[in-house]
Parts: structure tokens; C-alpha cells; sequence
């Protein structure tokens, strides 16, 4: 075993405790470094290298998933590259070795079986087969060409940089062509697309109807495609834009007065949702485990307590990056891929959970204006819900302080009930 690897005294507390109780997973502390994945990836690689994990999925016991990015160690200004590392626990290199042999010519960028780790490009994934395509620039004109509806973007110059990339689940990257012009490409498993498409679909009636939400352009629905119009501006930054939450609380009560078209999601599969958070964050912090049961059967009770509410058309996913702010100073919806029906508190729960600072007032200060906004009650249990819910979010996108989020998310939420 490599010794950079064997190097718990630089992890925080929380990481190095649950790398010790996952001796199964011998590369494990690596993972929960960047320090230690930079030294690792830079000896094998044969040139320095600094990494920085945006995106890590863990199974117990049994498997590690990452997006990592990797720059030069000089210094090197552009865009990072992106690499997908998996790791298992699987001494015989059996599981290595069938994902190395199905991995595309070329995607395989650093092979280490003693290790149990296999690095590639986001081409070798396989669940989203649309990123070979994406990045052969000999193939991917037509593939553009379809899904942004302009052949302006099949041209040989265009540059893809990848946004947000969770390896076997979904990449979004943006297009630049050599004039400037820019599209966001949204790639999913093609078996995920009829939905997706779906709910998109739906947004053309949203902006009809003059909530600001990005636009469809078009969807290539064999290789699990989307193309949606680029927008022009910056995400919303709840300090330096807090001006502008009485706005987007308007925007939001004009989205949910929208016709309720999208499917809704059951409570019930809210609530299984919410005992996979719970279990998964048992795992991480086992101290944790009792309160989390007990703080989830108290979110559960609260919102069955809940009377039925009119259903809204509701983003699904929102928080501050799933916000622009135009060039023109007016805030636009994005990212709409969860889209669906149900209570308003839920949207405007998912941003106050999401929020470093507080948000509510202003942004019910905007909504008021237009609707009447939910009850206490019911954003107190849509708030614990949302905080329980994305709990174990810091761990997934690799924050250093992954284990402080997590408590802290329990603390609020147990506040809230």
C-alpha cells in the first residue's frame, strides 16, 4: 500500500474515524483528501498535479465513486481536467479489471490494481453514453447541432467546460462557440430523459406564461440529451444580492400559480427519502444515528400532520445556484430538472435550508405581494424536511467540513419541530 495513503493525522477527526471503520476500503482515506489524492495521482500520473474531489458517492464496504478535478501544479490557467475515479474493495482486481477492458479507447488514464483504483475521462462512463460522444470533437458536431437547433455550435472550435458532472447520473457543460456564443448541454442516463423532457417541455408553458425560467432547445432522446438556451449573467449570491430576494419571492409565487401539470411526489416517497438520508448519515457518524431516527420520525409526523394544500408547480430543487441573475438585474429560474407539483412551502423551504444566512422574510415580503404565502406551520415542516433531506450533502460534494454540516443540519432541524 502506498504510505502517502496511510496518512490519517491529515485528515479532520470525522474522516479519519470513518476510514478506520472501513478497512474494506483501503484507498478510502485518499478520497476524503485532497492533499493526499493530489501527492497520490501526482506520483502515478508522473507530474505534479493538484486535485480537488467536487463530487463523491460512498457505499460502504464496498465502493467509492468521484469526480475529481486535476490541474498542473504550475499553475496552469485554464479550466481543469475531469476525471472519474472509482474505487472497490475487491483484492482480486476482478471489478478493475471488467470496468478497465469495457472503458473506450483512450478513456483510461491511470490503471493501479495492488490499489483498486481505476481513473478515466467522464467518456468512459458508461451510464452516460452521450460523453464519448461529447468529447470527440469529430462527433460531436451532429450531436449539437441537434439538440441546440443551430449549426453554429457544430463548428470544430467549440469548447465544452463541464459545470457539474456526478459520474453515472448526470453531466452539464457549457458550449462556447468561437464567436462567443454559449449553450448549456445537459447530459442524463437515457433512461432518465422521457421525465426530463417532460418536465422541460413543460417550461415552455411557464415562460409563456411570464415566469422567468431558461428555455428547451431541443433533446436527442437515444442518447439521454438536452440543450437549453444559455443564460446570460451570474448565480445569485444571497450577500451581494440580497436586494433581489423580494423579486425572486415573487418570481416563485408566480411560478406556483402555474397549472399544476407535473407529476407530484408522494409523501411517502418523500419519507423513504428522508430514512436513506438518515441512514446513510448513521454511517458516516454513527454518534449520530439515534438522533437522526428520532429527528426523521419527528420531520415524518409533521408533515402527515400537514392539512392538504392547493398544489403548486414547483421548481423541485432550489437554491441560490439554481438562480441567475441577469445582465438586465432580473433573477431567472434555472436547472429545472425536478420540476413538479406540490405545497409552496416546499419551494421556498428547499432555499431557506440551502441558505447561509437568513432568507424568509424577504422572500415572503415578495411572494405576499402576489400570493398568499404558506403557513408557519407548514414551513417549519417543509424547512426540517429540506435540512434532513440534503444532510448528507457535504459529504457528497467533498466539503472538508462535511461532518459539522451534518450536525449542524440536525441541530436546525430538530429547532424546527
Amino acid at each position: 500500500m502506498p504510505s502517502e495513503v496511510l496518512a490519517p493525522d491529515v485528515l479532520p477527526t470525522a474522516s479519519a474515524e470513518l476510514a478506520e471503520r472501513d478497512p474494506a476500503l483501503p484507498m478510502l482515506p485518499m478520497l476524503l483528501c485532497d492533499t493526499v489524492l493530489s501527492a497520490w495521482l501526482s506520483a502515478r500520473l508522473g507530474e505534479p498535479v493538484v486535485a480537488r474531489r467536487r463530487y463523491l458517492r460512498y457505499k460502504a464496504g464496498t465502493a467509492c465513486l468521484a469526480r475529481v478535478d486535476v490541474r498542473a501544479a504550475t499553475g496552469d490557467p485554464g479550466p481543469p481536467r475531469t476525471m472519474m475515479l472509482a474505487h472497490w474493495a475487491d483484492p482480486g482486481g476482478g471489478k478493475l479489471e471488467k470496468a478497465r477492458a469495457k472503458a473506450p479507447v483512450g478513456t483510461v488514464l491511470l490503471a493501479d490494481p495492488a490499489s483498486g483504483v481505476l481513473v478515466t475521462s467522464p467518456a468512459a462512463d458508461r451510464h452516460l453514453p452521450a460523453l464519448r460522444r461529447l468529447e470527440d470533437p469529430a462527433r460531436r458536431g451532429d450531436l449539437l447541432r441537434a439538440v441546440l437547433d443551430s449549426a453554429r455550435f457544430a463548428d470544430s472550435g467549440v469548447v465544452s467546460t463541464t459545470l457539474a458532472y456526478k459520474p453515472h447520473r448526470r453531466w452539464v457543460g457549457r458550449v462556447t462557440t468561437v464567436r462567443g456564443e454559449r449553450a448549456l448541454v445537459r447530459v442524463y442516463r437515457p433512461a432518465d430523459l422521457d421525465r426530463v423532457a417532460e418536465v422541460w417541455a413543460h417550461t415552455r408553458a411557464l415562460a409563456e406564461a411570464g415566469v422567468p425560467v431558461s428555455r428547451l432547445l431541443g433533446t436527442h432522446r437515444r442518447l439521454g440529451v438536452a440543450g437549453v438556451a444559455w443564460v446570460p449573467g451570474h448565480q445569485l449570491r444571497l450577500d451581494a444580492d440580497a436586494a433581489l430576494l423580494p423579486e425572486l419571492g415573487g418570481v416563485l409565487a408566480r411560478l406556483h400559480a402555474q397549472p399544476a401539470r407535473l407529476p407530484a411526489l408522494p409523501t411517502s416517497e418523500r419519507i423513504r427519502g428522508l430514512r436513506r438520508t438518515a441512514a446513510a448519515g448513521s454511517v458516516l457518524l454513527p454518534h449520530l444515528a439515534p438522533r437522526l431516527e428520532q429527528v426523521v420520525g419527528r420531520a415524518t409526523a409533521a408533515l402527515h400532520a400537514l392539512p392538504p394544500t392547493p398544489c403548486a408547480t414547483l421548481h423541485g430543487d432550489l437554491s441560490a445556484d439554481q438562480v441567475v441573475v441577469g445582465d438586465d438585474g432580473r433573477v431567472r429560474l434555472i436547472d429545472l430538472d425536478r420540476a413538479r407539483t406540490g405545497s409552496s412551502a416546499d419551494d421556498l423551504a428547499s432555499l431557506v435550508a440551502t441558505s447561509p444566512a437568513p432568507v424568509l422574510d424577504a422572500l415572503l415580503a415578495g411572494y405576499a405581494a402576489h400570493a398568499a404565502p404558506p403557513t408557519a406551520a407548514e414551513l417549519a415542516a417543509h424547512t426540517a424536511a429540506q435540512l434532513l433531506a440534503r444532510a448528507t450533502d457535504g459529504f457528497r460534494a467533498a466539503e472538508p467540513d462535511w461532518a459539522e454540516r451534518l450536525e449542524r443540519a440536525v441541530d436546525d432541524a430538530e429547532e424546527l419541530l
